[in-house]
């Protein structure tokens, strides 16, 4: 398989598992699981703090440790299994420390994806300026992908958006 249609999947399914729930989760939490504005917002809070903390640190791991293509995958691996027992919860002590830990593993594998594309295409001889562009969009379309299709099967108040 070219690696440039390789890498435009990659791309295009790291954000559309962002984009199955990231906008339609407020209204599933204060509609479905009757959490209060202030509950919803401490769960976006979690979104943030992943983001501030994580990276570094995957980085840390995947430049010392761990080669970054399976640490991304493993990462992927263990945000499955946070995500299905995510849309087993209904408290919200449960569903804050389990979203927490979910996106303590996918925040950083945003700046992975990237890293391992730009690596690939490297190590194949790619021009990055002009080849990663057409790539990365894919995952933005991705995210709309998934938006839409969360909306179309009607799963915006239900547990299937994970």
């Amino acid at each position: 398989m070219n690696i440039k249609f390789r890498l435009t999947v990659l791309n295009f399914f790291e954000l559309f598992v962002f984009g199955a729930w990231l906008i339609s989760l407020g209204g599933y939490l204060g509609g479905q699981l009757h959490f209060s504005g202030s509950q919803i917002g401490k769960v976006f809070m979690t979104l943030g703090l992943a983001s501030i903390i994580m990276p570094a640190i995957v980085g840390i791991i995947a430049d010392k440790y761990l080669n970054a293509q399976k640490l991304l995958g493993l990462l992927h691996i263990l945000g499955a299994g946070f995500l299905f027992y995510l849309s087993q919860i209904t408290d919200f002590d449960s569903f804050f420390w389990i979203i927490f830990g979910y996106l303590m593993v996918y925040m950083p594998t945003i700046g992975l994806a990237n890293a391992v594309s730009y690596s690939v295409l490297e190590q194949n001889k790619f021009d990055i300026i002009k080849v990663f562009p057409p790539i990365r969009v894919w995952g933005t379309i991705g995210f709309i992908v998934a938006l839409w299709m969360i909306d179309f099967l009607g799963w915006t108040q239900s547990a299937n958006q994970f």
